[in-house]
């Protein structure tokens, strides 16, 4: 059983009450709270990330806090803007677009949520996949999205089928050493570091794909949800 650190009706929080909110709650109210119309396009990196990263009352408050056994590791909004944009950068040196897809192959760490920001500002679909996945049942999700690349880490790597289709034409790894099972392999830290940190989030309409999740397949093959 999980015990929650958050009571669930906490009246300094900024939901207050989730009955009242749910009852009351509209996307135009939502839009309304953009800091930019959905006219012009939209990224969602932009309105949850961007906007309190580049105001210097917001930059420096807790985006992304971390813990793991005895380790807490806590990220700025400024941190989140500056290593997703150099993640972007780096997918779009090495060829992505706005619609590629992108797996997720990793268990639970902070680069999961850098690889889906960078992602999101570029506009390439990221599917995260649980790293208890075996080799067959990763292989179906592959073969059925056919991503163009996928980010996991050096020990999991062997669960990556390489010669069928769907296989993954790059593999971006969280750090090294290199697999060698594959023909384009990067450690993405390492190569992130050297690029701008500054991606200006690439505007798209209200329904454009952001993310694929995929069902379990306990009652059938594992069905692809796409998300807008």
């Amino acid at each position: 059983m999980i015990k929650a650190r958050i009571p669930a009706e906490n009246p300094d929080a900024n939901l207050k009450s989730y009955p009242q909110a749910y009852q009351n709650f509209s996307w135009a109210a939502v839009e309304a709270s953009f800091l930019h119309p959905m006219e012009g396009g939209v990224n969602i990196v932009r309105e949850a990330v961007d906007r309190w990263a580049d105001d210097p009352e917001t930059h420096n408050r807790p985006a992304l806090v971390f813990e793991k056994g005895t380790s807490t590791t806590t990220f700025s909004y400024r941190q989140l803007k500056e290593i997703s944009s150099r993640w972007a950068h780096l997918l779009q040196q090495q060829g992505f677009q706005p619609g590629d897809r992108f797996f997720i192959l990793l268990p639970p760490c902070p680069e999961i949520y850098f690889a889906m920001l960078a992602c999101a500002r570029l506009g390439v679909v990221f599917c995260p996949v649980f790293a208890s996945l075996g080799f067959d049942e990763l292989a179906v999700r592959l073969s059925n999205a056919r991503p163009r690349g996928m980010l996991t880490h050096p020990d999991l790597a062997e669960r990556i089928p390489v010669d069928m289709a769907g296989s993954p034409k790059q593999v971006f790894l969280v750090r090294g050493p290199l697999p060698g099972r594959f023909a384009r392999e990067v450690i993405i830290p390492e190569s992130a570091v050297r690029m701008p940190e500054a991606f200006s989030p690439v505007l798209f309409p209200g329904g454009s794909p952001l993310y694929l999740n995929y069902t379990s397949g306990s009652t059938g093959p594992p069905k692809g949800i796409l998300h807008a």
